[in-house]
């Protein structure tokens, strides 16, 4: 059997020596220190192993309601803002061939009515309108219909070379040329909510500049700044919600707010609280 001798010297660890040749006899190791033995203890395959396929596994739940909440909050974001119950309308508009009217004009009515392009994205619910040249294809709304029956066509509008009438129509649906359409009517005015409200969806560039500064400085000065988390005001609304110091604003609103509701509720008598 062979036998492995320790090395001659020996820096650390417990040896025992032969007290006749000096020849080292054992050998044994140092002792590890504690945080090596804990480190080597949570490296080991039992507790790696488990903690990694764990991770996975909240990794992916994670990366998945991530995509399905963005894709919601992004057609959300892309389509009507509110839902309209009701509304009051004008008449359909006819345009039948050889009608005096530009595509612009068209077009302009076209947005009036609640149109948007076809590359632009949008609620289900909104007509679509595509121009390619002289060419105008016009696609009513999916709400457009009443008892399944579709009340507007499906047509293309081929204006003349001049590109101040129409020449010709054609219904897209039944494959035919035709000399008349009609196209939805605009909105008049709408309510929304238990509440019947009247509300209108405007974009952005809508709102007067003050009133996005007003909005801002009062609510995050630094909103066009960050990237929707705004760390310094979140320490900042942390800090002012456990303020004590009797001189912060929000001790004098609460000082206020106290002292107006001890006026109210004290009771009301025929003496002079002076006297």
């Amino acid at each position: 059997m062979p036998v492995r001798y320790p090395p001659n010297e020996v820096p650390q660890g417990r040896v025992s020596r032969d007290p006749r040749t000096g020849r080292i006899v054992s050998y044994a190791e140092p002792e590890q220190g504690l945080i090596r033995r804990t480190a080597r203890r949570l490296l080991s395959p039992i507790i790696v192993i488990p903690v990694v396929v764990i991770g996975a596994v909240v990794l992916g739940v994670l990366i998945y309601y991530w995509t399905i909440f963005s894709a919601r909050i992004d057609n959300l974001l892309a389509g009507e803002v509110f839902t309209r119950s009701a509304g009051i309308y004008a008449a359909p508009k006819e345009v039948h061939v050889n009608e005096s009217i530009s595509p612009e004009q068209l077009i302009e009515y076209l947005k009036r009515a609640g149109y948007v392009e076809k590359t632009q994205q949008a609620d289900n619910s909104r007509g679509r309108y595509a121009l390619n040249g002289g060419t105008l294809e016009i696609e009513p709304s999916s709400a457009s219909s009443v008892d399944g029956q579709k009340q507007f066509h499906h047509v293309r509008l081929q204006f003349a070379r001049n590109g101040k009438s129409i020449a010709s129509l054609a219904d897209l649906e039944a494959g035919g040329a035709i000399q008349q359409t009609w196209i939805e009517p605009e909105l008049i005015s709408s309510v929304t909510g238990t509440q019947r409200e009247k509300r209108k969806v405007i974009g952005f560039s809508d709102l007067p500049p003050n009133l996005v500064k007003a909005i801002t400085v009062t609510e995050d000065r630094s909103f066009f700044d960050h990237y929707g988390v705004n760390i310094r005001g979140i320490i900042r609304a942390f800090v002012r919600r456990y303020d004590t110091d009797p001189n912060s604003p929000l001790a004098r609103q609460g000082g206020k707010y106290y002292a107006a509701t001890r006026e109210e509720s004290a009771p009301v008598t025929g003496k002079n609280p002076a006297a």
